[in-house]
């Protein structure tokens, strides 16, 4: 974890300046599923630590920009930081607008950071019927254990169908933002 810090201490202004974004994604091994309690604290507190660098180093260098880290609850690995400036900022604030205020942190993610600034949002897969219709028994149930709503949707062909919304799993967020000159960052 420490090179991990040491690697991304700084956001890259460069890529920045030029997309108008810059993000770091941990990286993924969805072949990990139950991970130890304290390794998910240790890749929580590091990302963490380095949003707080990235924030300071924003708000230090930046007129206006909008931070956001994600810490998802399930897979750990995808937990990201995304810093925004001009066009992408408003993109990427329409796209995260379902926060949910007032759910509680995993204890895992309680390090040191002001738990009351924290917000959720479920995420959610897609599942058309036919999907799902390809699918063994179990996995089936299992699936289906976590339907939050079944829709009519229209297949390629015409007809109605059935689309599936399935809970996946909560992201917890911290976001900031800097609105202009002399301004610092909420």
């Amino acid at each position: 974890m420490d090179k991990l810090i040491e690697k991304h201490s700084s956001y890259n202004p460069k890529q920045l300046m030029e997309h108008k974004v810059e993000n770091l994604k941990i990286f993924s091994y969805p072949e990990l599923h139950k991970l130890p309690t304290w390794y998910k604290k240790k890749i929580a507190s590091t990302i963490i630590e380095i949003f707080k660098t990235w924030k300071e180093q924003a708000n230090a260098e930046l007129k206006m920009f909008y931070i956001r880290l994600h810490i998802h609850s399930n897979n750990i690995f995808n937990s990201e930081i995304i810093l925004t400036i001009e066009e992408q900022t408003e993109w990427y604030k329409k796209r995260f607008q379902n926060g949910i205020s007032g759910s509680p942190l995993p204890l895992w993610v309680r390090l040191k950071v002001e738990t009351h600034d924290w917000m959720a949002f479920h995420l959610h897969s897609t599942w058309l019927e036919e999907e799902i219709n390809t699918l063994s028994s179990a996995d089936k149930n299992a699936l289906l254990q976590n339907l939050v709503e079944t829709k009519n949707a229209h297949h390629y062909d015409g007809t109605l169908m059935n689309e599936y919304i399935v809970y996946e799993e909560t992201v917890y967020f911290l976001e900031s933002e800097k609105l202009g000159v002399g301004g610092q960052a909420r």
